[in-house]
């Protein structure tokens, strides 16, 4: 075993090598990116093995070069760069690795500050620190001031004058700031995110389909709602294919909603009514005791809308019955997507009902003038 673990290591590609190939990998990727949307989403172990294959054709030679490849990061995952690539391809342990909309965060900024290529372990790679600042600029879209004043305090901390009396900053330095306020914020929006995502999985089946993320946009961000706008950011950021319909996952889903500002505590607490976790209890108390009444009322509105395919009909059969199991058992710390879900069933089920009234007066009026 001690022997071909000695002729394993003899194969490991030198340090340059492998530089040399990360840095095309990066360059590939974004480049496919672009082209093809797919490219761009895809998980970065897949990209580097796909290009392997078609480098090589033979599966067993490509499989080889791979795993050659593979070991060869892992020797030398003391180097900076080298570490950042091992954790987009998992090779560390569990949440030390990025995720793949990590790792598209990480392409973005080393595409937008044109990242270069180096095989040097003493040199630092600098770029312009005015270039790092202007997509910091852009980054801050999703930061509060204070956030944003702390990365870029951070980055005048490291920022060196070079040859030509340019300040610059290391890539990797700064792309390490970046990736860790992204993933900062990203569990920040995880908070706000899955109480919008349970209140909009009406269902309860894990995902959002199109009607339903149409319907929480609707009634939440009805100040900035447009049918179209919505649907085509639902079409862009649908990840999971399943019984031949687009869906969203709740990791999809909070990478939208901190992008894009979407669906944050104060939209959710404006359109329930509510400023304080005590406004919130009593809320929860009252439609508990409302519910039933609430459920007739529900069931009677279903029945006197007509315009509904039968598909559709049972469909909202089950978010009232998935609503009524969750209203029994809801916690406090629950409260908040149950009683968006029934406010949000509530407009939608009048919506539907106030449409079909003015499909009938329009065909009355049809009549009389015909």
């Amino acid at each position: 075993r001690q022997m071909c673990i000695r002729d394993k290591l003899k194969t490991v590609l030198p340090l340059k090598s492998v530089l040399k190939t990360i840095f095309n990998i990066f360059v590939e990727k974004v480049a496919a990116g672009k082209r093809d949307p797919n490219v761009r989403d895809m998980e970065m172990s897949h990209f580097v093995y796909n290009n392997i294959m078609k480098q090589y054709g033979f599966k067993k030679l490509a499989d080889q070069k791979f795993v050659m490849f593979v070991m060869s990061v892992r020797r030398y995952l003391k180097i900076l760069k080298v570490n950042l690539f091992a954790r987009m391809i998992g090779l560390l342990d569990g949440k030390l690795n990025y995720s793949n909309e990590e790792t598209k965060k990480y392409l973005e900024a080393f595409d937008y500050v044109g990242g270069q290529a180096t095989d040097s372990l003493e040199n630092k790679q600098p770029i312009l620190y005015n270039k790092a600042i202007e997509y910091l600029k852009q980054f801050a879209e999703q930061l509060d001031r204070r956030e944003m004043q702390d990365m870029r305090n951070e980055l005048d901390s490291q920022r060196k004058l070079d040859a030509r009396r340019q300040y610059v900053v290391d890539l990797d330095d700064f792309l390490m700031i970046v990736l860790d306020k992204f993933r900062k914020i990203l569990s920040k929006g995880r908070t706000f995110a899955s109480n919008a995502f349970a209140a909009a999985d009406l269902d309860g089946n894990g995902k959002l389909n199109l009607s339903e993320f149409i319907m929480l946009s609707r009634h939440i961000m009805h100040k900035l709602f447009h049918l179209e706008e919505a649907t085509a950011l639902f079409d862009r950021n649908a990840d999971l294919y399943v019984n031949d319909e687009m869906h969203m996952s709740f990791d999809k889903f909070t990478l939208m909603c901190v992008e894009h500002s979407l669906f944050l505590d104060e939209h959710q607490d404006e359109f329930l009514g509510v400023k304080t976790k005590e406004d919130l209890r009593a809320l929860l108390q009252k439609m508990k005791y409302e519910w039933e009444l609430i459920k007739v009322k529900q069931e009677g509105r279903l029945r006197e809308i007509q315009i509904l395919e039968q598909k559709e009909t049972e469909k909202w059969h089950v978010i009232i019955d998935h609503i009524d199991s969750k209203i029994k058992v809801t916690t406090e710390v629950e409260a908040k997507p149950l009683l968006i879900a029934i406010k949000v069933t509530e407009l939608e089920l009048e919506r539907i009902l106030a449409e079909q009234n003015q499909l009938l007066a329009q065909d009355k009026f049809g009549l009389f003038l015909s």
